[in-house]
């Protein structure tokens, strides 16, 4: 008796253990029915494996089977000018080193085989879940800058608090000769401090709590509607670059306002009751 592996989902709704058989339902189309040519048979396997794919449609779904065994259950790839030779295959599916170079593989497959293969890589296989995962990225994007955007105006707030607090010591500086690109300079630098220390102290704790949550898989998923057990976490250095440059961009136009407020200050009046 043939062997089969089947996903772990599977062997779950079934209580099915390794070694025990089950019976699968093929479509036979060489076998004559009353109904007329090609019907249903069942072909019995045993169960040599149980995997755990980590996605429900794999766990669930699938049943593996030696490629001579499925050769014969589905006679439909036989090869019909070789009968008893080795049959054929409805698809082939090739790993590639990098994954996102599966374009250039597709391409050199095309100049070799010619137009009457079809090829798709995972990406167009699986087009409308990334269309979902990128419209959930930009929702994601949005919530991250309008949180940014709501630290720069505390930065703002900050600043302009500060230079109403500092109204007769920048007063006393401009009096002594400190020209006004000086207190220009220095409010932008502290506003930008403030910025770069929030920005890196936000970025390690991200880093932080995303390997902590991959590592030990915290948040989990339905299976049966999401396809995966865990979301998974995973910091690419491209989005981590972005995303702190516009921090300390978003900071550092918050701090011009105040900064030129501040370099405005008439001397005069800042000393005026003091």
């Amino acid at each position: 008796m043939d062997g089969a592996l089947i996903g772990r989902g599977m062997a779950d709704s079934m209580l099915l253990r390794v070694g025990d058989e089950l019976e699968v339902l093929i479509y036979d189309q060489d076998r004559i029915t009353p109904l007329g040519v090609g019907g249903l048979k069942f072909q019995r396997l045993r169960v040599a494996g149980i995997f755990d794919a980590g996605m429900f449609e794999y766990d669930t779904a699938w049943v593996l089977v030696h490629l001579r065994t499925a050769q014969e259950m589905f006679s439909a790839f036989r090869d019909p000018e070789r009968p008893d030779g080795p049959g054929q295959v409805s698809f082939v599916e090739i790993r590639v080193g990098d994954i996102y170079g599966t374009e250039a593989v597709m391409r050199e497959l095309r100049e070799r085989l010619g137009s009457d293969y079809v090829m798709q890589d995972w990406r167009q296989m699986n087009s409308l879940f990334f269309a979902a995962l990128n419209l959930e990225r930009l929702a994601m994007f949005v919530t991250i800058s309008l949180i940014v955007f709501v630290a720069a105006l505390n930065i703002v707030a900050t600043l302009v608090l500060m230079v109403m607090e500092k109204n007769r010591d920048i007063g006393i500086l401009l009096s002594m000769g400190a020209t006004r690109l000086g207190i220009l300079y220095a409010f932008i630098f502290q506003g930008l401090f403030i910025g770069l220390m929030g920005t890196a102290t936000g970025l390690g704790l991200g880093i932080g709590a995303s390997w902590l949550a991959d590592h030990y898989r915290i948040i989990s998923l339905p299976a049966e509607v999401y396809y995966l057990t865990h979301v998974p976490f995973i910091v690419r250095p491209a989005d981590f670059t972005v995303i702190a440059l516009m921090a300390v961009a978003i900071s550092f136009v918050a701090t011009l306002y105040p900064a030129w407020r501040a370099s405005r200050l008439d001397p005069v009046e800042a000393l005026r009751y003091e």
